[in-house]
């Protein structure tokens, strides 16, 4: 037991240090080149598109209309029928998180490991349970740390090769 409070504590030190490592990374090669130079498109149209809509709200505040507050109420019952039927019922087989990132851009390259996380839980569920679920949990990590690797291996590859991998969305 004590073995697993490491290995967990180690990946949660690695995650912190490598999200403040980079964005001492990025901040510092932005800094010294500008994003322009860098020719980072989407850090440029992220920036400026930012900042237009910071602009623009400054500029002519907008109250939020009727429409705006139906669907924001409609998408919070959903929201909540979703987590409340995850919770109560064994067999219900929608995760709330799949609502809110269906509308995301990066379903667009994440979906197929969105795809074989679910249906490896799945199958694990339905034909073996929770035991096999426990049996199989270093798998399921294996599954999330190879993806990992796999980008992390093609961006060393594009460095040395002057090609890019995206690994992850615009």
């Amino acid at each position: 037991m004590a073995n697993r409070h490491w290995i967990l504590g180690a990946i949660l030190i690695t995650v912190v240090l490598c999200v403040a490592v980079s964005f001492l990374a990025m901040l510092s090669l932005c800094y010294k080149f500008g994003i322009r130079e860098l020719q980072l498109d989407w850090a440029t149209r992220t920036t400026v598109a930012v900042y237009d809509n910071i602009y623009s709200l400054i500029e002519t505040p907008v109250r939020p209309g009727q429409w705006v507050l139906i669907f924001s109420a409609v998408g919070a019952v959903v929201m909540l029928c979703l987590v409340i039927c995850y919770h109560r019922f064994y067999w219900w087989p929608l995760h709330p998180i799949g609502y809110l990132t269906a509308y995301s851009s990066s379903m667009r390259i994440l979906w197929f490991s969105f795809f074989v996380g679910w249906i490896s839980n799945a199958i694990c569920m339905r034909y073996g349970g929770v035991v096999l679920f426990k049996k199989l949990q270093y798998f399921f990590i294996g599954l999330i740390v190879g993806d990992f690797l796999m980008g992390g291996t093609w961006a060393l590859i594009g460095l040395f090769s002057d090609s890019s991998y995206q690994v992850l969305p615009d």
